[in-house]
């Protein structure tokens, strides 16, 4: 079923979707067992203008991943500046799609830290040589403090020139477990048992 689940009803077992068509009726769909399984949503809060000027890899809303992906021909034919802010995973792997994918794009990635503080050591080297191989500039422990429309101002930098930016620089879970009803933590994040079931509803009853 192609959809977006618009609502979850935990009690009575029943999850509301929403049809990619406005002209369709949502449909209520019962079941025995659910399976949580939703993307995490970039957290566009935190920094002044985030919101308002960068582009997201969520899939909804302004300044989207569908939004870049138009965007991202034109910057390559005009040797467009595009910085990706964020040295996780996420982030880097975003600065060497669009390095390789782009190459007229110029394609700068900054980070807080020092890029993928979680895999130090060889794992780091690697991904350090490939960033310089696909001529991708890094700006490790530069903490940027606002986004505009065409510049990104970072701590003991300045302003950063850039065409579009993209922010990658935090995650939280959507809002959709916790309106549920669902036992989360303060991300949001659903809370569960060793055996990944919820510690709120760890045992399914028949759909009603």
């Amino acid at each position: 079923m192609r959809g977006t689940v618009a609502s979850m009803d935990i009690e009575n077992h029943r999850v509301t979707v929403a049809k990619q068509s406005t002209e369709q009726e949502p449909e209520i769909v019962g079941y025995d067992y659910l399976m949580f399984v939703v993307d995490s949503m970039t957290n566009l809060d935190g920094v002044a203008g985030v919101r308002e000027h960068a582009y997201s890899l969520n899939r909804s809303g302004t300044r989207s991943i569908e939004d870049l992906r138009t965007l991202l021909p034109v910057l390559n034919d005009s040797n467009g500046r595009r910085v990706v802010a964020g040295g996780g995973p996420t982030g880097v792997e975003a600065a060497a799609e669009f390095a390789e994918s782009h190459p007229g794009m110029r394609v700068t990635l900054t980070t807080h830290g020092d890029v993928v503080p979680l895999f130090p050591g060889k794992p780091r080297e690697h991904v350090m040589k490939r960033l310089s191989e696909l001529e991708v500039e890094v700006r490790p422990h530069t903490k940027v403090t606002r986004v505009v429309a065409a510049t990104l101002s970072a701590e003991g930098v300045g302003d950063l020139p850039v065409d579009a930016s993209l922010w990658c620089g935090g995650f939280s879970a959507p809002p959709l477990a916790r309106q549920s009803g669902l036992t989360v933590n303060d991300r949001g994040q659903v809370l569960v048992d060793a055996t990944t079931r919820s510690i709120s509803h760890p045992v399914a009853a028949l759909a009603r």
